[in-house]
């Protein structure tokens, strides 16, 4: 009888009678060779498959040879342990021959664990395939090794390089050949020479998103650094590594913006850096760089340029402009806004795509207003994924219900079935941020009380915050994860496609109806409120403000200023009745600390906070007032 054929009553049989001895067991091995050797052979006659086991990852590889060239396999896993495991072996008869004569897949048999990226499935190397599980039978089996690979084929293993992460505030200047800084009290740096080989695609890809990639040799010190969009600022990531190719992590990371595109040095700078400390009150407030940059290409200089940078070191904001004004002052002017390797490669300033005119049909508002939206998502999501600031994840979830917003307000627009099955995909992406996003709000709430309490009152609060690191520890896993599969990569997919050429159908609706019916559903909820609305009637006046604010935003260019001051003021209500619920969820919090510390102190500790968040919201709820009102005078103004 065909193994391929046999019943299920048969393979189980079999099963049970090859777990009786170290012979039957090289016989299951032989046995899932076959296996594979035919269902692979019967799908590309006339190629022989040959098995193949990588020490590296302990997995057992069948590579077809008429393909070996393109490095194209399909690899069965063998168990989590590399090299004392049983094999788990799952899906071969059923799953493997399904997805091997499907006409939609190539010649890889996925499941689950497949990997994916923004093009679809991954085609890996060698070393990397991607991971078939299959369950036939569970057996211990040993891990045959290829005598074709040698050991120049064999990575050893690579203990994980921590990775550094800091924001990156700073103030750019131009200065003359001749420019030197200015008498100004601090400590003076030493002067130092960096060397930065700059990374990118063929055609710019991380430069046109605002990303930077590059390996820096600063007096000994081999480091890759990353820096990526946060917000109005960047954030900078680095890892100290000797090889001069990009460390895979940093890969992983920029997956949306690389897909599968190769990253080759694109510009190497070498940088005469002088600088000077900015203390006040004996704390570290900025750092002033005057660098001399020289571009080099083929060890020949082919162009050079100076400029001058305050970065914020310290928490005072003023202090970088008081320090802006004096280097001005001392022969500074307006830079151009342009990063060095810009300037490098003779790039032009990174600069937002210029609104569509005031009386652009309606269609090209929303395909404009989209494409900022998932451009701020894409921006957002390497630093997400590394997880290390959390504005990262709140200015991609603010992205995402923004685009929901879109599709909501301008349903009459698109073709119905088109944009709800969006919005359902970004509510889910919304839902994981926002659980996410709650935690990291709660733990810089709990931190700032601790810093208010006495010493002895700190460690049961401290405590609960460790806690709470934990499951917020655990939530980025499962933000990871979500962010890992194929539904958000076929998600950003259709959202990319939705900014080039949303499904639009011809509608005589105009865009100040559609911010119109947002601010009425939002009128109507303010005057139904009451002189002492609950919880749920704030978060329900909170989530029409959002939505009728962003309404406004597709009519912002058609209507002009009326509704700008719109909007200003319906995110000042937005932020007052954001505060409102960050308090009443901190309740929440609270109650679920007292009930983890039963200590007398910690009870005390819980009422104060209690107290704290009462006044908070009864503070909220004062000045909410005069807000409601001026937001409703300015939308009256705006849409009538």
């Amino acid at each position: 009888m065909d193994v391929l054929t046999m019943g299920t009553a048969h393979r189980s049989k079999l099963a049970v009678s090859l777990r009786k001895s170290a012979n039957e067991v090289h016989e299951a091995q032989r046995f899932q060779h076959r296996m594979f050797s035919e269902e692979c052979g019967a799908h590309y006659p006339g190629r022989t498959f040959q098995p193949y086991a990588s020490v590296r990852v302990g997995m057992f590889n069948f590579i077809d040879s008429g393909t070996l060239g393109d490095k194209q396999m399909v690899q069965g896993l063998n168990a989590a342990d590399e090299l004392t495991g049983a094999s788990s072996i799952s899906h071969l008869i059923g799953g493997v021959a399904s997805h091997f004569r499907s006409p939609k897949l190539p010649p890889l048999c996925v499941s689950q664990q497949a990997v994916h990226s923004p093009s679809g499935l991954r085609f890996p190397d060698r070393d990397t395939g991607l991971k078939i599980r299959y369950d036939l039978l569970t057996l211990p089996v040993p891990i045959m090794k290829d005598p074709a690979m040698t050991r120049s084929d064999r990575r050893p293993a690579v203990r994980p390089r921590p990775v550094s992460s800091k924001l990156e505030h700073e103030i750019k200047l131009s200065v003359d050949p001749d420019c030197r800084l200015p008498r100004l009290p601090g400590t003076p740096l030493p002067r130092k020479i960096l060397t930065s080989t700059y990374y990118d695609t063929a055609s710019h890809d991380l430069a046109r998103a605002r990303i930077t990639l590059r390996y820096r040799v600063e007096q000994g010190k081999k480091a890759w650094q990353l820096k990526l969009p946060l917000g109005d600022d960047r954030q900078e990531v680095e890892i100290l590594d000797q090889h001069q190719l990009p460390p895979a992590v940093f890969r992983d990371l920029l997956v949306l913006h690389l897909g599968e595109r190769k990253l080759t040095p694109i510009a190497t700078l070498r940088v005469w850096r002088t600088g000077l400390l900015v203390r006040h009150n004996r704390i570290p407030a900025a750092e002033i760089a005057l660098d001399s940059v020289s571009v080099v290409k083929n060890d020949c200089v082919i162009q050079r340029f100076r400029e001058l940078e305050i970065e914020q070191a310290g928490p005072d904001e003023e202090l970088l402009r008081g320090l802006e004004r004096q280097l001005r002052r001392a022969g500074a002017h307006d830079h151009d806004g342009r990063p060095k390797l810009f300037r490098a490669l003779s790039l032009p300033a990174p600069a937002p795509e210029a609104p569509p005119a005031p009386k652009a049909p309606p269609a090209d508002h929303v395909k404009w207003v989209l494409t900022q939206h998932v451009r701020w998502l894409l921006a957002h999501d390497p630093g997400t994924r590394l997880g290390t600031q959390i504005e990262s994840l709140h200015q991609m979830r603010v992205a995402t219900r923004r685009l929901r917003a879109v599709f909501r307000a301008a349903q009459p627009m698109f073709v119905p079935e088109w944009a709800a099955s969006l919005a359902n995909e970004l509510a889910w992406l919304s839902e994981f941020l926002g659980q996410a996003r709650d935690l990291d709000v709660q733990i810089a709430y709990f931190n700032g009380e601790s810093a208010r309490l006495d010493a002895r009152d700190r460690k049961p609060l401290a405590q609960f915050v460790a806690h709470l690191q934990t499951q917020r520890e655990r939530l980025q896993q499962v933000v990871l994860s979500e962010l890992k599969s194929a539904r958000y990569f076929e998600l950003i997919r259709r959202l990319r496609q939705a900014a080039q050429a949303p499904s639009i159908v011809d509608t005589a609706v105009t865009l100040h109806e559609l911010a119109e019916r947002e601010f009425r559903k939002l009128r109507k909820a303010i005057r139904r409120m009451g002189p002492s609305p609950n919880h749920a009637v704030l978060h329900a006046i909170r989530i029409k403000t959002k939505r009728a604010r962003y309404a406004a935003e597709l009519a912002l260019w058609s209507v002009g200023k009326p509704a700008a001051r719109f909007m200003k003021q319906a995110r000042a209500v937005q932020g007052l009745l954001g505060h409102y619920q960050d308090s009443f969820t901190a309740g929440t919090y609270i109650r679920a600390f007292l009930k983890q510390s039963t200590g007398v102190r910690a009870g005390f500790v819980a009422g104060r906070m209690i107290e704290r968040q009462r006044q908070r919201r009864d503070a909220i709820q004062k000045n909410l007032t005069p807000l409601l009102k001026t937001l409703v005078k300015r939308g009256k103004k705006a849409w009538g």
